[in-house]
């Protein structure tokens, strides 16, 4: 609730200007806003691989803010922040419209970002993430883009995304603990993984959907 309230204010500064605000579509080169964000000043540069390859805009966004957390060791911190954000934005409807509405000012945007960030209390990371998408027009995309990162902040961590499907329902730690036992016997050096629950109508066995690898048992 306390990050809707700070939403709210930092629409208000929207509403004062909105008579004045003129339509603009951003065209940036969003390459070297990836190298100028993932850069940390004073800082050595390292090659840092990114985990899992990533496609498209938002594919890029996720990987240039992965790169950028990795620098700090802050990836689960900002993992959290982008999620908050996230629900934030999804909690209220004018900020939810603000972010899809391209006629909005960078400055204005930006602006807002920055206030909202501020008042949240977020790293500076993610704090420059977001003025970044905001720049670029791109805060429209921020839902999928933090999808994204999550993947990233699984892979870095060690966790294996597993979705398990069964006719018979087990209660949440039962089919857990099932799950650990047959993860074992699949692979046994998988760290640390999370569990899905779908519970189809059509499966006689299990089914073990391990990212884009299939495993099953009668």
């Amino acid at each position: 609730m306390a990050f809707y309230g700070r939403v709210k204010s930092g629409i208000s500064l929207l509403s004062s200007q909105r008579s004045t605000l003129q339509r603009s579509l951003i065209a940036p080169s969003i390459s070297q806003a990836f190298r100028n964000f993932a850069h940390v000043p004073g800082q050595k540069e390292t090659k840092i691989k990114v985990p899992i390859a990533m496609f498209g805009g938002s594919g890029n966004y996720a990987s240039a803010l992965y790169i950028a957390a990795v620098k700090v060791n802050s990836v689960d911190k900002v993992d959290s922040e982008l999620l908050q954000f996230v629900e934030g934005v999804k909690g209220s409807p004018i900020t939810s419209q603000f972010i899809k509405d391209i006629s909005v000012a960078k400055d204005v945007r930006v602006k807002v970002i920055q206030d909202i960030a501020t008042q949240a209390k977020f790293s500076d990371v993610t704090k420059n993430f977001l003025v970044l998408l905001a720049e670029n027009g791109r805060l429209k995309n921020v839902d999928t883009i933090a999808k994204r990162f999550a993947e990233l902040a699984m892979a870095y961590k060690g966790e294996v995304k597993a979705t398990v499907t069964t006719v018979i329902y087990f209660f949440d730690h039962k089919c857990r603990t099932y799950s650990h036992d047959k993860l074992t016997e699949v692979k046994e050096d998988w760290a640390t993984y999370v569990v899905d629950d779908v519970f189809g109508e059509f499966f006689l066995d299990l089914i073990l959907d391990k990212q884009d690898k299939y495993y099953s048992w009668i």
